[in-house]
């Protein structure tokens, strides 16, 4: 049996059409670490799920973090659907895997990347791994899988797929700006596909918080780090003083203001084409976005896609697509 998965390489997680991940892990390990209750085990080696922010990597491909992101995914996946199909029955869940022989892997890059020799490189990425075939255990379980296909899509143009978009109805040009950790993606759809002009932008949230967790210290010496700042932000409770918050708060405002800035320089026509925000990130500062000037004015034409795993799942409806069509065509 093949299955359809879409997976999303975040900077900071990373996501399925189902499940959440973050994108940082600890390892290798010649023998499983014990004081870890979650483990991958490929390639002789031993993998454990970590949080915190990894090393920000352009191209995850140039060493394994790529394919170790994307197979504690799959699991994580695959595993969460039988769990509930199953009521988390182990023996029943590990049978149902004995029967997905393998799957159509839909992924993306960056829009700003979205070029022919990065798409090959990632797709002969994949195939390398997988061969003939990829066995690896998670958290116990087995699998065994080929690569059926695998297609690279846009990231952000891909979640225009998604159902909770609205701008393809309003117009055939509009923009997606795909807010993440480290970078801000930014690209013109026209009549559903990216338009030459795209470009990457390092304004992401972790540049942000950084930025903040400095001036704290700074101006209030106190240590804070950036689970603190992503509460405030959310209006979480916090046992921070209300000058500290309001600081944080009007630091995020900028940051905000200097992305809407920079997008302005580079020619972004708020005023005469719609925008779609995309990504945890735009998600995260949504607030303070629709608080400047300019999108406060273009409200109507300016849309938020709230659902992180909006690209994960365009990835996974796409490739299904495309694999039904290649089965008709047979």
């Amino acid at each position: 049996m093949i299955i359809d998965l879409g997976v999303d390489l975040g900077n900071s997680l990373t996501k399925s059409q189902d499940t959440i991940i973050h994108s940082n892990y600890e390892g290798p390990y010649k023998t499983k670490p014990s004081y870890v209750s979650s483990y991958l085990f490929f390639n002789d080696t031993y993998y454990a799920p970590s949080v915190g922010n990894p090393f920000y990597v352009k191209d995850k491909t140039k060493d394994e973090r790529a394919i170790v992101l994307t197979l504690f995914s799959i699991a994580s996946q695959l595993i969460t659907k039988y769990a509930e199909k199953f009521n988390n029955d182990r023996n029943e869940i590990q049978k149902a895997l004995n029967n997905v022989n393998a799957i159509a892997l839909g992924v993306g890059l960056p829009i700003a990347h979205y070029k022919k020799t990065y798409i090959e490189n990632l797709i002969t990425y994949y195939k390398q791994y997988f061969g003939d075939g990829i066995r690896f255990v998670c958290d116990d379980y087995i699998f065994n899988l080929s690569l059926a296909l695998c297609r690279v899509y846009p990231q952000g143009a891909a979640a225009v797929f998604c159902k909770a978009n609205k701008m393809a109805a309003q117009s055939n040009v509009y923009y997606v700006v795909d807010i993440g950790s480290y970078t801000v993606d930014v690209g013109q759809i026209i009549d559903g596909s990216p338009a030459k002009d795209r470009y990457s932008l390092e304004l992401g949230t972790i540049p942000m918080s950084d930025m903040i967790i400095e001036k704290i210290n700074y101006d209030f010496d106190i240590d804070i780090n950036a689970d603190i700042v992503q509460k405030v932000l959310r209006n979480e409770h916090t046992i921070l003083q209300p000058e500290v918050i309001n600081v944080i708060k009007s630091l995020s405002q900028k940051h905000s203001d200097d992305i809407i800035n920079s997008l302005r320089q580079r020619k972004i026509l708020f005023d005469s084409y719609p925008c779609l925000f995309i990504g945890g990130g735009a998600l995260l500062l949504k607030p303070f976005l629709l608080q400047n000037p300019l999108i406060s004015r273009c409200k109507e034409s300016t849309q938020f896609i709230t659902d992180i795993r909006a690209n994960a799942k365009a990835y996974a409806r796409l490739i299904r697509e495309e694999r039904k069509l290649l089965a008709q065509k047979k």
